[in-house]
């Protein structure tokens, strides 16, 4: 798809959101066109927008299909949100970008931290003080966060000391670490495995997860990260003692965690942690710009259904369950529901059966046998977890170690809360005889796909195989990502592409051929080939499958995508309604 004349394209990521692209560049005067773009929908946001956030030359758009269908039936969603940013662009209602801020941040360069000098030196034959003088004596643009919360991508580095990352990741790079990709210079906000050349050390924080937040999240949010896309970035050397001088006064302002929010009393005891058991709600939207992905429940479809047939709204906390899965003691009566996969759920030996609502007593203790089917389960509770919300979301982003419970998975002996349940069945029974059919095939190996915006580069006989072929979920399968085997694909070119925005359910195409789908805790750009996206509505069907299950792709268009997911949405709606009479007549 060509440029119009203003010189920008747009097409769909998905279902849910669209990218505004200025063409597969680095260039600072487009970049400043786009962080103007991006400044005036955060002030003046069009109905229906979620979120926007920008890359190097793209503008990422995340809308609410529901509102907009709702509002106007006949128009897709994504052709409602389309003129809506074609009317703001052509319109030049953006105007020009603000002064960009100045950032001075020291580095410390010595060889405890500069770990990479010594082979740059090599490769560049130069001396490590002369790379260190060319890296500190440039000012540099920041483009886009991304990768970890507070990553900022910044360019461009002089050719002198241009160098490719390391073909094997490091395990483990520690926070502050300041690297060279390419013409890129970053700084490593966490301790991450990772692969840029590094080079220095410096002791600020780039990304600060307070436990909570307090008053407006958007102010608040301006202090999470020490940069933000548009920046300007000056670096100075330090040495180690004023390293260490700036590093112990930073460390002293960290505060004391707070687990949940004192309306509610001890519920329930782990008395053995599971695979990865967390606290998880429908997502945390608004800071993609700043690195920070939307993560939440993997099936969000599951999460919803589960919290619906324990009384509850949908999007209130849960708890998420990979098998081997916890064991839970409760501390208080309380009515529950579990959806999703099928791990034969009992209580004191009891088998209850999912997608059921059930009451638990005081002292009952939950456990889960065996995976009969499906890859993760969601344990709701009436009322929710009672725990701190981060940034308007209770769910837990363990890369930033934030969120649900102190920002981790659940350990033995850890003690949630959740709000007291004062309303037994009415006959005693544990089982409430309420149950529900899987109306959309979880176990169904198709899921249908949108194109991408590399598909057309695919070659022909490439896109057959990813049509016609079925692929396999590898080991290699988590909330990040489901790598695939199979045939290896093909592009017509060798062009590099320029990270941009990705969401779940994106299918990219490695530099071996294979793919692998973004699940709910990608990053929130990438710079892989995007070939497709996994429509909304089979997001809980993909979430469900583990290794070594099939899976086979189904190309559809975007009206047939929002069709389905309005179909889901409906039946949620419905059963919430059934859900409340049927709870009230037996309570």
């Amino acid at each position: 798809m060509p440029l119009s004349s203003a010189g920008y394209r747009i097409f769909p990521v998905g279902d849910s959101a669209l990218v505004i692209d200025y063409g597969n560049i680095i260039d600072i005067s487009v970049h400043k066109k786009i962080v103007a773009l991006f400044h005036y929908i955060r002030k003046n946001p069009p109905e229906a927008v979620v979120e926007a956030a920008p890359a190097y030359s793209s503008l990422y758009v995340h809308y609410d299909v529901f509102f907009l269908r709702k509002k106007n039936q006949r128009l897709t969603a994504y052709e409602q949100i389309k003129v809506q940013m074609e009317k703001i662009i052509n319109n030049k209602l953006a105007g020009e970008s603000t002064e960009p801020r100045l950032i001075q941040i020291p580095v410390c360069y010595d060889d405890e931290f500069g770990i990479d000098l010594k082979t740059i030196a090599g490769k560049k034959n130069i001396s490590p003080d002369e790379i260190v003088r060319i890296h500190y004596s440039k000012t540099y643009h920041v483009f886009m966060l991304g990768f970890l919360p507070g990553f900022a991508y910044m360019g461009e580095v002089d050719e002198k000391i241009a160098v490719s990352r390391h073909q094997q990741p490091r395990k483990k790079i520690d926070a502050g670490s300041v690297g060279i990709a390419g013409k890129q210079t970053g700084i490593y906000p966490l301790s991450s495995p990772g692969g840029w050349q590094i080079i220095g050390r410096t002791p600020l924080k780039l990304f600060d997860a307070p436990v909570y937040t307090s008053g407006n999240d958007n102010e608040s949010s301006a202090h999470l990260t020490l940069l933000q896309p548009g920046d300007m970035v000056n670096f100075y050397p330090i040495n180690r003692q004023e390293y260490l001088t700036i590093q112990n006064e930073a460390a002293g302002r960290d505060g004391a965690p707070s687990l949940s929010t004192g309306k509610s009393s001890p519920g329930m005891t782990i008395l053995k942690a599971g695979l990865l058991d967390t606290v998880q709600d429908g997502g945390r939207y608004g800071y993609q710009h700043l690195g920070i992905n939307p993560g939440g429940a993997m099936d969000v479809f599951s999460f919803r259904k589960a919290n619906i047939l324990a009384g509850n709204k949908p999007g209130v906390a849960a708890l998420e369950l990979f098998f081997p899965a916890a064991e839970i003691l409760f501390e208080q009566d309380t009515l529950a529901a579990v959806a999703g996969a099928n791990f034969e759920p009992e209580i004191n030996g009891n088998k209850t059966k999912i997608n059921y609502p059930f009451f638990i007593r005081k002292g009952d203790v939950l456990r889960f046998r065996k995976p009969v089917s499906g890859n993760c389960c969601y344990l709701a509770l009436h009322g929710g977890l009672d725990v701190v919300q981060w940034l308007g979301s209770a769910s837990t982003n363990i890369k930033a170690t934030a969120g649900g419970f102190c920002g981790r998975a659940l350990k033995k002996g850890d003690v949630l809360s959740f709000h007291p349940f004062t309303s037994p069945p009415k006959n005693g029974d544990i089982n409430m005889p309420f149950n529900i059919p899987d109306l959309f095939a979880p176990e169904d190996e198709k899921l249908f796909v949108v194109e991408g915006k590399e598909w057309e580069s695919l070659m022909p006989d490439s896109k057959k195989i990813f049509l016609e072929e079925p692929f396999t979920i590898t080991a290699d399968a988590d909330k990040m990502g489901y790598r695939l085997s199979g045939h290896p694909l093909y592009r017509s070119t060798h062009e590099e592409i320029v990270s941009s925005a990705v969401t779940c359910g994106t299918i990219q195409l490695l530099p071996d051929g294979r793919l692998i789908i973004l699940m709910a805790d990608h990053q929130t750009t990438g710079g892989y080939p995007a070939i497709a996206h996994v429509i909304t509505a089979h997001h809980s069907r993909l979430a469900q499958k583990r290794p070594g299950d099939k899976i086979r792709f189904v190309k559809t268009d975007i009206k047939t995508a929002e069709e389905l997911l309005l179909k889901q949405h409906e039946f949620l709606l419905q059963l919430e309604k059934a859900s409340k009479f049927r709870l009230s007549s037996r309570l």
